[in-house]
């Protein structure tokens, strides 16, 4: 969960996220943010940024 995705912090979620997925052998990932939302494939790995209200409905919907 990042509350903003910015120039300052940018790289360092991405890597993180990078290297947790390379360690686990997935091919995509997910950051949660307050109100921002995008889409990004590095490495072959495809990375979702998505606001966390957006991600629960979703998981609500997905429940029921």
């Amino acid at each position: 969960m990042c509350y903003d995705l910015n120039e300052k912090n940018k790289q360092r979620e991405i890597n993180g996220l990078l290297e947790a997925a390379k360690f686990y052998k997935l091919k995509s990932g997910l950051i949660l943010t307050y109100s921002q939302s995008s889409d990004w494939e590095i490495d072959g790995i495809s990375i979702t940024m998505q606001p966390l209200w957006e991600w629960l409905i979703q998981a609500r919907k997905n429940i029921q």
